[in-house]
């Protein structure tokens, strides 16, 4: 064993002091750190002289984990390019992301899976293009084709899941929310949901819903009330509309 400030090394190599600090510095072309297991490079971080750095797991099945809190997977990045937050086993059905959180302990606190939060500038004027926190898009291409009505192609899909034999007070799969703060400007238009849609020349739909509300079955449970829609009071407007 190679020990730099200690004479007691516990490993290969070891470098001990006050603020120990070791250095690749390539005087041309890239500076790397290559990581072997027999012979094989599996593992490298590299700086170019692009000034990129590639932090790389070599192996065609190599995957990539990031830990914390001791020894506890954060961040997966499997060799397909998934990317897999609090898993380490990426679904097979997942093309690019998932995220999986645990409520540690029920109380009083939220509890967001994602949060996405987009501020505008704080002057200047938009006049054009939208400003969204989430855009979700779902594009078919080329000749692909389409034939399960019971499973649609969806730019979103929300869906809360019952699965304990405790009382829920509320459930809601999709909400949505406009916040206007007091003494602020006035806004023209606010709509909690819109849908719209363009059709283009020589494309042909059978059935176009703007809203369609369906019970898909279990029917073996107690409804004790069912909407299509409700429509509750509205308050401080001079004309309500249902």
């Amino acid at each position: 064993n190679v020990g730099i400030g200690t004479n007691n090394p516990g490993t290969l190599f070891e470098i001990y002091g006050a603020t120990p600090t070791a250095t690749i510095d390539a005087s041309s072309g890239n500076s790397n750190l290559f990581f072997d297991l027999a012979g094989t490079t599996n593992g490298a971080i590299e700086v170019n002289t692009d000034n990129d750095m590639h932090i790389t797991a070599k192996h065609a099945a190599g995957i990539m984990y990031l830990r914390t809190g001791g020894d506890n997977i954060r961040q997966t990045i499997d060799a397909a390019g998934k990317v897999g937050i609090g898993t380490d086993s990426i679904s097979a059905n997942v093309e690019k992301l998932e995220i999986k959180g645990t409520q540690a302990t029920a109380g009083t606190s939220h509890h967001w899976n994602l949060y996405s939060d987009i501020t505008t500038a704080s002057s200047g004027t938009q006049s054009d293009n939208q400003i969204q926190a989430i855009r979700a898009q779902c594009t078919t291409a080329g000749s692909f084709v389409h034939t399960a009505t019971s499973s649609p192609l969806r730019g979103i899909f929300s869906q809360v899941m019952h699965g304990s034999t405790g009382a829920i007070a509320s459930m809601r799969a999709l909400e949505g929310r406009l916040y206007l703060h007091a003494s602020k400007g006035t806004v023209t238009e606010a709509e909690m949901i819109r849908a719209e849609w363009e059709v283009g020349s020589s494309t042909t739909i059978t059935n176009l819903y703007g809203l369609r509300i369906a019970n898909v079955g279990g029917t073996g449970g107690t409804e004790t009330n069912s909407y299509g829609v409700h429509i509750g009071a509205m308050q401080g407007a001079t004309l309500s509309y249902g």
